[in-house]
């Protein structure tokens, strides 16, 4: 599978974006508020085209299952790479092929408001941590 981006938790995204624009990182994105997941979100690549996606929980006090995913992760780690997602052409084949290397399953594919109403899903494993999946068509 290809490496879309790494999701790094985040305080506050506005201050964490500064400070991302000061070494090297633009936006390639708008702020995206993500109402179902509970989270503000934005995407941002350096000259190496290595792309982060900054994330930042709205209200924890909503988040529940795979919305808290990101809350459950930043009580450990304030600031963190928490998640790698991959691109995929065909979402429910892929996690399929998860679901059959016991990487549990926290979010079925949805759409998702920040890639332009694409599918994502999202798997945990206490060994490798949280996968994202988007589906790229």
């Amino acid at each position: 599978m290809i490496v879309n981006h790494f999701g790094i938790a985040v305080e506050n995204l506005e201050k964490s974006l500064e400070l991302y624009k000061n070494m090297g990182f633009i936006p390639c994105s708008q702020i995206v508020k993500d109402n179902f997941r509970n989270v503000k979100i934005i995407f941002i690549k350096n000259q190496q085209n290595y792309c982060l996606e900054l994330i930042q929980n709205i209200d924890e006090s909503k988040a529940s299952g795979a919305k808290s995913a990101l809350l459950n992760h930043k009580t450990k780690s304030k600031h963190s790479i928490y998640h790698i997602c991959y691109e995929t052409t065909d979402i429910e084949k892929a996690s399929e092929e998860l679901r059959a290397k016991n990487i549990m399953m926290i979010a079925k594919p949805e759409k998702a408001i920040a890639f332009n109403n694409q599918k994502v899903a999202f798997f945990v494993s206490p060994d490798i941590g949280m996968i994202e999946l988007v589906e790229k068509k």
